[in-house]
């Protein structure tokens, strides 16, 4: 296909068809970079993410020689150079060393170049997602039952687990108005495995009746924190209690007439 450049002068183009995507190029090598971006996603100081592949295709009519520049030592692509001849495609395999990375997203890209490209450099982009601590309790309700002229009631116990990455940091607070209520650690860490929180009643600073109380569960750096248990407590008042449910009574009277 004849075609006139920016001197006037004619040049050879080539048109390409290549599925959906149909273009020109000029007489030589052109890369194209499919998918043109990539997601990977990982939790905070764990497993690094499974690698993903692009492809490299040379759609022009000449040999293409290309390298591959990360712009974080992290990123790798295999292999970072190579040649191709029109028409042919190359896979290149992308890892992601992601154990440094803190929470939150970290755009990276890779840059394809070649000194006879005529479309280079080329930049595929690397979007690194790293997922922080995200706080799970449960249950969300306690419900206990007491009286005083017994034994307080058994201990229940509320689960703290970190869904997420990174390391979980929890504090939970007890209002000051909550004194019968005792939870035991009110701090600590979570990085795989789940905290047991004993939750216990002291029934000598609480009057009779039915009474709530809400703690809440939080870590800064956490997603879905902070959350809340609702502790519930039935304080029975005082029974009497009756053994019997009937009296008979047998009484003598003094008479008043005097027997012979």
């Amino acid at each position: 296909i004849n075609d006139i450049d920016f001197d006037g002068d004619p040049r050879v183009v080539s048109q390409l068809d290549i599925g959906a995507d149909e273009f020109f190029v000029e007489e030589g090598p052109y890369i194209i970079c499919k998918p043109n971006d990539m997601y990977f996603i990982a939790l905070e100081n764990r497993a690094d993410p499974q690698p993903q592949v692009f492809s490299i295709i040379n759609v022009g009519f000449a040999e293409l020689d290309y390298t591959i520049q990360s712009s974080d030592e992290l990123l790798q692509a295999i292999p970072e150079d190579g040649n191709l001849n029109s028409g042919q495609s190359s896979d290149i395999l992308v890892t992601a060393d992601t154990n440094e990375l803190p929470a939150g997203y970290h755009p990276k890209t890779l840059t394809i170049t070649s000194n006879s490209a005529l479309n280079s450099p080329q930049v595929v982009d690397v979007n690194l997602h790293i997922i922080g601590p995200e706080l799970w309790v449960s249950p969300n309700e306690l419900n206990f039952q007491a009286s005083k002229a017994t034994l307080p009631p058994g201990q229940q116990i509320i689960d703290i687990n970190n869904l997420g990455g990174g390391t979980l940091n929890w504090n939970i607070e007890v209002p000051n108005d909550c004194n019968w209520l005792i939870v035991n650690p009110l701090s600590g860490q979570v990085i795989e495995q789940a905290s047991d929180i004993t939750v216990t009643i002291d029934t000598n600073h609480v009057d009779y009746g039915q009474h709530s109380c809400q703690i809440t569960v939080s870590d800064p750096n956490a997603t879905n924190s902070p959350q809340t248990v609702t502790v519930n407590l039935d304080l029975l008042g005082p029974q009497i209690n009756v053994n019997e449910d009937s009296f008979y009574f047998t009484a003598y009277g003094k008479s008043d007439t005097n027997v012979p």
